[in-house]
């Protein structure tokens, strides 16, 4: 089975007039790496604005290649004060996880389409990031 792997140089073309953009991406076959993206639940949501997303992201590709985490509501209650979150956050369940930060930086560089980020976190499927695109739909990437 042949899977289209990586991007590689977009090459982007703007009609300011209407406010369209076209990419065309070159993609090459990769056939050893397959990714399955199962349903399920996610036992964490975090949405966050986007910015702030790009601002961790940034500090984050200094320290590691790889996160190990987990969430709980000990954690999220820590975080900020009710009253004046810009992160807001649902728990139904302790979550563990690890993630390769690899191409994490560049899922945070779509920060321009859209104010706010979810990031959505499970124990047994990818992490999940979700730009809401405003009267459109969304974009979605899925970290394993």
């Amino acid at each position: 089975m042949k899977r289209l792997g990586r991007i590689k140089a977009p090459q982007v073309s703007l009609d300011g007039e209407d406010e369209i953009l076209q990419a065309v991406y070159k993609l090459w076959e990769n056939e050893n790496e397959r990714f399955n993206i199962h349903e399920g639940e996610y036992e964490v949501t975090v949405e966050m604005p986007s910015e702030e997303f790009k601002c961790i992201c940034k500090i984050l590709q200094d320290f590691s290649n790889t996160v190990l985490g987990s969430y709980d509501l000990l954690l999220v209650s820590l975080v900020q004060p009710m009253e004046t979150a810009t992160v807001q956050t649902d728990l139904t369940d302790l979550v563990s996880f690890s993630f390769s930060l690899e191409n994490w930086y560049s899922f945070a560089m779509a920060t321009s389409i859209s104010n706010t980020v979810m990031i959505r976190m499970s124990s047994k499927l990818p992490v999940m990031l979700e730009y809401m695109i405003e009267q459109k739909g969304y974009l979605r990437f899925y970290l394993s």
